[in-house]
């Protein structure tokens, strides 16, 4: 009914995901997903494997957005949130056509007010309008967001990858530092036994000074 379209079009919210995580998802893993549902829009996909298609999305998409990684890239993790929704919005909106008893090409006004109320820039050919129309256009909103989030992605690859490589330099200079520190300790230790043997070279001569005066004789 264009009253539950209404309504899921109002009020989405991310809550109403999959209520249960059970492994980390990485961020590029989470993009992946939404490559794949993106590819099978594009080759051509039907709504009774859209729905599931677009619930496997959602699953991994919330899988990273659950993990701890999500909050240290807000950027990424609302990209992504945005491009699932369009999605569902699609999925919503694509369900709305067979909830009659006589399933229409073309949009009812209720339905259209709560499409618009989303997206004012959506295409409006009046009675005309259809589904398709609405539907491609969301789709490409889509696709927009996720080119967004798989740019936010390559930052995010090429910030870790960064850092690795200055932790991997720090590593080598911690190394280095390592090797010099044992190169002084050896050299300080020898300089312990020759200062020792000074020692006692003085302490012998200061016991038996007239030794010292005939052998300088």
């Amino acid at each position: 009914m264009a009253s539950k379209l209404l309504f899921i079009l109002t009020f989405i919210n991310i809550s109403l995901f999959f209520p249960f995580s059970t492994f980390a998802q990485s961020p590029k893993e989470a993009v992946l997903a939404l490559k794949k549902l993106q590819a099978r829009v594009e080759t051509g996909v039907s709504y009774r494997d859209y729905s599931p298609a677009v619930s496997e999305a959602k699953f991994a998409v919330k899988l990273y957005l659950d993990s701890p990684e999500s909050k240290d890239e807000p950027d990424l993790s609302t990209s992504l949130l945005k491009t699932i929704e369009h999605y569902q919005i699609a999925n919503d909106l694509w369900g709305e056509k067979f909830s009659g008893r006589k399933p229409s090409d073309f949009v009812t006004p209720r339905v259209k007010q709560a499409v618009f109320k989303i997206y004012p820039d959506a295409p409006d050919l009046g009675v005309a309008t259809q589904y398709s129309h609405l539907l491609s256009f969301i789709w490409g909103k889509a696709s927009l967001e996720l080119n967004t989030a798989n740019s936010l992605l390559s930052k995010t690859e090429a910030k870790a990858e960064n850092a690795k490589l200055q932790l991997e330099a720090l590593n080598k200079e911690n190394e280095a530092f390592k090797k010099e520190l044992g190169t002084l300790k050896i050299e300080n230790s020898k300089l312990k036994e020759e200062n020792e043997a000074l020692k006692a070279e003085v302490k012998t001569l200061q016991s038996n000074p007239r030794s010292s005066i005939k052998k300088k004789k």
